[in-house]
């Protein structure tokens, strides 16, 4: 019967693709038409590391803040579960941030406002420039596996772009003990795509003043994701078709699928 359920829930997510007429999980490598794309910040922005934890063990937040208004650079952490993006299981204290600039292919700040050198941070990461402030997190023991996203939420008034959401695995803590299916997290694609610190594997598709790569380049994990809330819709809703029709899964990302020393721990 829950085979039944699965194949079901698959082709009903099949027919939502063809009648859509295009495919969602899909990601744009279309021009963006804006000359200071490779620029762009956030009022608060962030990345997690590892990608991939099991309870027990520890994630770092690394975040950035940038606000002039009175509350200045502070900012809380909301912890959910996908799909359930209204309840968060962890609401921290407040913290206060502090902003970090993009930097130029020799190491120097860039500050906002200068668009004559462009960014390198998409290749060389932000891991080393943000951990003077990065938050240490340990996953309880009773969290299941999934897919969670760690809501930063800007504190002050004076910013329009309130909330970033960092996106990462929970994997079981014995793989298989739970479920013999295995959802797969493509975040080594949408780091592909993202543009984030200057550029991303389809620069030259993206904008035209995007850096663009050469062919021994390669582009990091460690920097803020550019898609915000909005990628986590498809996995969201066939998480949730799944979960409904009473399917469990167990989850990991595909970076834990190419690490060698994980193999038999996904």
């Amino acid at each position: 019967m829950k085979t039944i359920r699965l194949l079901f829930s698959v082709w009903l997510m099949f027919v939502t693709v063809i009648l859509g007429g295009e495919n969602p999980w899909r990601l744009s490598a279309k021009r963006m038409s804006s000359p200071t794309l490779g620029w762009t910040r956030s009022a608060i922005e962030g990345f997690a590391l590892p990608t991939s934890v099991k309870p027990g063990e520890e994630i770092k937040f690394y975040v950035s803040v940038c606000d002039s208004g009175s509350q200045h650079q502070n900012y809380k952490i909301k912890i959910f579960r996908i799909p359930d993006i209204t309840n968060a299981l962890y609401t921290s204290s407040i913290y206060t941030g502090a902003f970090y600039p993009l930097h130029d292919a020799n190491g120097s700040v860039i500050n906002i406002g200068d668009y004559s050198r462009k960014a390198v941070d998409f290749k060389k990461g932000c891991k080393q420039y943000w951990e003077p402030t990065a938050i240490s997190f340990s996953i309880p023991s009773g969290w299941q596996s999934g897919l969670y996203c760690a809501q930063l939420e800007h504190q002050s008034s004076s910013v329009s772009q309130k909330d970033y959401y960092v996106p990462f695995i929970i994997r079981s803590p014995v793989a298989g003990s739970t479920s013999n299916i295995l959802f797969k997290f493509d975040f080594n694609t949408l780091h592909a795509y993202n543009w984030w610190g200057g550029g991303s594997l389809y620069s030259v598709a993206q904008d035209e003043n995007l850096t663009s790569l050469t062919i021994s380049d390669t582009i990091a994990i460690d920097r803020p994701m550019q898609f915000g809330v909005n990628f986590f819709y498809y996995a969201n809703q066939f998480i949730k078709t799944l979960e409904d029709s009473g399917m469990v899964m167990e989850y990991c990302n595909n970076i834990d699928v190419d690490s060698s020393n994980q193999t038999e721990s996904v």
